[in-house]
């Protein structure tokens, strides 16, 4: 958890987080993360849209004077935040990650086949989009960004699913998009 010292800081209403700048607005976080397409840190200082606050992991001032907090490292705010945000739904679901240099796709698919003819409810997640105990969902990448995986795992919960198997690849892990997601099984294909 995350202690507010200021109370003025403290009382703002905050119904959403974001990594995109376009997003922003008086009940929202922003949060300037690192991703491999770019530094998404000046952007988020930048905007004039004033924000509920705005995360970066070093100084700088907000063009729209929106509270600044420096946080270690702002990949892994945005990925604790969303999932506080949704209510932690990761942790009511159990869920089964799998990674490697091959073989992701097609292991999360057998995966997600075997249990589906077992009885579960599955949802299983990965390049190929997402499937929610059978219905189609996009996605926008194999791991979204935290806000969207966050409201992803709620939207299974609703969907009665009892258990997911997500692919995890390796920008979702460098860039710590699935860092708030307690994994209680991990598969590693190959290296």
């Amino acid at each position: 958890g995350v202690e507010v010292l200021d109370p003025e800081l403290a009382a703002r209403p905050v119904r959403a987080v974001t990594h995109r700048a376009e997003d922003l607005g008086p009940e929202v976080i922003g949060v300037g993360v690192h991703e491999w397409y770019a530094d998404l840190h000046p952007a988020m200082l930048a905007a004039t849209t004033p924000a509920a606050a705005l995360l970066v992991d070093r100084p700088g001032r907000s063009a729209s004077g929106s509270p600044v907090l420096q946080v270690a490292n702002a990949n892994v705010a945005l990925s604790t935040l969303a999932a506080e945000l949704e209510g932690r739904p990761a942790q009511r679901i159990p869920i089964v990650g799998v990674t490697g240099t091959d073989g992701k796709t097609t292991t999360t698919t057998l995966v997600a086949s075997a249990l589906t003819r077992l009885g579960w409810r599955v949802a299983r997640t990965g390049t190929l989009g997402a499937q929610l105990a059978g219905a189609p969902h996009p996605l926008s990448r194999t791991v979204p960004e935290p806000p969207e995986l966050h409201a992803l795992f709620s939207a299974m919960l609703r969907e009665g699913c009892e258990v997911a198997v997500m692919e995890i690849g390796s920008f979702g892990l460098r860039f710590h998009r699935a860092d708030a997601v307690p994994f209680h099984i991990g598969v590693f294909t190959n290296l």
